[in-house]
């Protein structure tokens, strides 16, 4: 696999539905199990990962992945409200998952913006900053 096919790859998505898989499994989910341990480490990767996939991209790319950027949001508020309405404890990977979402979403077009404004300003010659 090279780095372009694991930029393109949903990790906020791969990670939502890993917390979820390990909850149906029964996984034991409290800070400091291994599990726990396991997605504390692949949130900050997902993070990284998805900060380096919005920095120079193209506008279909973009589009695509602002559109799934949305659905993993909605889908990550349905999984947190149904536990919420069910009375189902929420360990804090499990928030902390539902705020990497939240930042993905919020971030990604941020940086994409801010790194098509450099490029125009770079090609325009400068500029104000």
């Amino acid at each position: 696999m090279n780095s372009k096919s694991i930029l393109m790859v949903p990790w906020t998505a791969l990670l939502v539905v890993s917390v979820i898989a390990l909850r149906l499994g029964n996984m034991d989910l409290i800070l400091g199990s291994v599990p726990s341990m396991g997605v504390l480490i692949g949130a900050v990767l997902v993070m990284a990962l998805e900060f380096l996939r919005s920095g120079d991209i193209q506008l279909k790319k973009f589009v695509w992945d602002t559109t799934l950027s949305v659905f993993i949001l909605i889908g990550s508020t349905w999984a947190v409200a149904y536990m919420i309405i069910n009375h189902i404890s929420i360990h804090f990977v499990e928030w902390l998952v539902y705020a990497i979402v939240i930042l993905d979403s919020w971030l990604s077009p941020i940086n994409a913006f801010r790194t098509a404004l450099r490029n125009v300003q770079f090609q325009g010659g400068g500029g104000d900053n």
